[in-house]
């Protein structure tokens, strides 16, 4: 009598190149996932920068702030990572050389900081600022920290 059916050989290479394709997938997902939040993260550095330019246009300098207050229509999500956490606002620094050097957000728990110079300027009166958000996937055009200066440093 022939006996049907699989030798364990046959059952632990079907296993494995089951668990291969698992990883595969799952690592797929997660970069797919990881550029997600990095598109959201720098877009929504670029509509701050957008509307910081605005308000440079309107008051002539830029705001030691970012809220909704600051800018009515603004959408409350640009100003919160991917992760909720809302973007840090640092105490204005003297220089844009300093706020270059201002410490890059890592992802943990900050992925935005703004930091606006010179020391002491007020809502109305600082001469410029840098942007910074954490990128977990970083490419060419798109480097970690991605980063966004005013058009009118000074």
């Amino acid at each position: 009598m022939k006996q049907t059916g699989f030798t364990i050989i046959e059952l632990i290479v079907v296993i494995v190149v089951i668990g291969i394709l698992a990883t595969l997938s799952y690592i797929g997902i997660a970069n797919t996932q990881a550029r997600s939040r990095d598109t959201h993260r720098t877009t929504d550095i670029d509509t701050l920068h957008s509307r910081l330019e605005e308000y440079y246009t309107d008051k002539g300098a830029y705001p030691n702030t970012l809220s909704t207050t600051t800018f009515p229509g603004l959408p409350a999500s640009a100003l919160v990572d991917p992760d909720g956490v809302s973007i840090q606002i640092r105490t204005p620094v003297a220089s844009q050389a300093a706020a270059a050097a201002s410490s890059n957000p890592t992802g943990t728990p900050n992925d935005y900081s703004y930091t606006p110079y010179p020391t002491g300027c007020g809502l109305t009166s600082c001469r410029g600022y840098i942007l910074k958000s954490f990128v977990e996937i970083p490419t060419a055009p798109i480097t970690n920290p991605y980063i966004r200066s005013g058009l009118y440093n000074n």
